[in-house]
């Protein structure tokens, strides 16, 4: 089960579940202008996403993509989560667009 960080006062997160992905499949973020924020290949299989970065900013959107997972993602705070194991508080998944929503306490733990 993954757990999504409980506060972000100075610097935003997100977790995103981005369904089944084999291991070596590349993860990118880009911001709306379509530059590369990050990109890794992590070397197991994953389901869970988790980013927390300096350069995310509440009221921005940013598009991950994992595999053939593909997500435009706007923060309305600086925590973001979609649903998993056990769910997680607010945020309500599209693969088109998301209007994020803060997180409550308790989100689950990101294992791989």
């Amino acid at each position: 089960m993954a757990q999504n960080f409980t506060s972000a006062e100075n610097q935003a997160a997100m977790m995103v579940n981005v369904g089944s992905q084999a291991a070596g499949t590349t993860v990118t973020l880009t911001d709306s202008k379509g530059n590369t924020l990050l990109t890794f290949t992590p070397e197991k299989a994953f389901e869970n996403v988790v980013i927390s970065t300096e350069a995310l900013q509440a009221g921005s959107s940013y598009t991950l993509t994992a595999g053939s997972y593909s997500e435009v993602i706007t923060l309305e705070s600086n925590l973001y989560g979609t649903g998993g194991m056990g769910g997680f508080g607010g945020g309500h998944r599209n693969q088109q667009q998301n209007s994020a929503t803060p997180l409550q306490p308790g989100a689950e733990t990101i294992t791989q």
